[in-house]
């Protein structure tokens, strides 16, 4: 388990910590939310990962449109995919 400290994200160390979690066999890795926010992704990364999100919410619009379930749920997956 790698966990990571406020002082692992200064200056050239987060390069450092960045390869480390990359390149390591860790079983976790423990960094708070606030540290996760300050390493960045790559454009193309980010454009994909929120296409994937997209598609799973509009995959469970049609499964709860199809089981004729509450039309409050599909609202709310609406709302996560414009969000």
């Amino acid at each position: 388990m790698l966990m990571a400290g406020k002082e692992d994200l200064e200056g050239d160390r987060r390069r450092e910590l960045v390869s480390r979690i990359a390149t390591g066999d860790w079983d976790a890795v423990v960094i708070t939310h606030s540290s996760f926010e300050r390493i960045r992704m790559s454009p193309r990364f980010s454009e994909r990962f929120i296409k994937e999100i997209i598609h799973e919410i509009e995959m469970a619009v049609r499964a709860e449109k199809s089981n004729d379930r509450s039309n409050r749920i599909v609202k709310q997956l609406e709302a996560m995919k414009k969000n």
